[in-house]
């Protein structure tokens, strides 16, 4: 009797530990000066989602590299793929970072600067690709719709480079 209560006890605990939304996750990005960290979730499809908040903690100056937080939803074969990324550029205003999207297609890509959010203010996105190919950008106060085709299956991410970035109530699913 005593080591059924003893097993029981441990398996409430560890059901306790365990989140209740395990899709959810907490990704503090923090790399030194010209090295990379990727979270990374192979999605089966069809329709591809990626959210939460992202916050530009403190960027390092590198030799290779800018300081960048990114979170994409990419194509299998990696020839497509949506993101966006919060970019410090060396002696600019060290209280702001720049914001853009980035757009491939078919190995052809697009970077289009959306402006510039605050270092150290949690800035939510949301990044949806459907069945059909239809898509949709939020970051912030910018939301851009497109035609993204990623095909059956695709990969969501969130990385960093050259810097702290703080990935909050992460969501990499489909």
């Amino acid at each position: 009797m005593i080591r059924t209560i003893l097993a029981g006890s441990a398996i409430a605990l560890l059901s306790i530990a365990e989140p209740a939304d395990a899709a959810e996750q907490r990704y503090d990005c923090d790399t030194t000066a010209d090295h990379y960290s990727e979270l990374e979730q192979g999605l089966p499809g069809p329709g591809y989602d990626a959210s939460g908040t992202i916050t530009a903690v403190k960027p390092y100056i590198g030799d290779r590299h800018l300081a960048a937080g990114r979170v994409a939803l990419e194509s299998a074969d990696g020839k497509s793929f949506l993101s966006f990324r919060l970019t410090h550029w060396p002696k600019t205003d060290e209280k702001t970072v720049g914001a853009s999207l980035m757009i491939q297609i078919d190995g052809k890509e697009e970077e289009i600067a959306l402006g510039r959010v605050n270092m150290m203010k949690p800035v939510p996105f949301a990044l949806h690709v459907d069945a059909a190919g239809d898509a949709s950008l939020t970051l912030g106060e910018w939301h851009r719709d497109l035609k993204m085709p990623l095909g059956s299956a695709a990969v969501a991410s969130a990385s960093c480079s050259t810097g702290e970035f703080l990935f909050e109530h992460l969501k990499l699913g489909g």
